[in-house]
């Protein structure tokens, strides 16, 4: 009998952080914004990115990246592969969000870049930098 191989969220944040890693960002993981965590928080020349990464409910994710829009500088969100639906390109595209996938070889790539956001709250983000200070990086 045949297991189908599920892939793990922790996995999912790990492959898409080591990306982010190996393209300049400074990563990290789990950091505290408005009582809540942002998956992966990623840093590269002064802005700051915020991915949710989500295995299956990628609504769920779209959801959690509405509260970082007074954080950070773009927004993505994850997922380990593409629903055969389309309408999380349109919607992400709508909300000016990044989209991450995994190929069929299992190497991460980009659908959707994401807009540079311009909801930032200045008070709010300098909060989120320093809850940053606090975690060690994860790449």
């Amino acid at each position: 009998m045949k297991t189908k191989y599920r892939m793990s969220e922790e996995k999912l944040v790990n492959l898409v952080s080591q990306r982010l890693s190996e393209d300049g960002f400074a990563v990290q993981h789990e950091v505290p914004s408005m009582g809540k965590s942002i998956d992966i928080v990623a840093q590269k020349a002064g802005k700051i990115w915020a991915v949710e990464a989500k295995i299956g409910n990628w609504r769920r994710a779209v959801g959690q990246c509405r509260a970082h829009e007074c954080v950070a500088d773009y927004i993505c969100v994850a997922v380990d592969k593409l629903p055969l639906q389309s309408k999380i390109i349109e919607e992400l595209s709508l909300l000016g969000y990044g989209l991450l996938t995994l190929d069929c070889d299992q190497r991460l790539r980009w659908v959707l870049m994401p807009k540079e956001n311009d909801l930032v709250w200045g008070p709010q983000k300098e909060k989120l930098e320093a809850n940053m200070e606090g975690i060690g990086y994860a790449y």
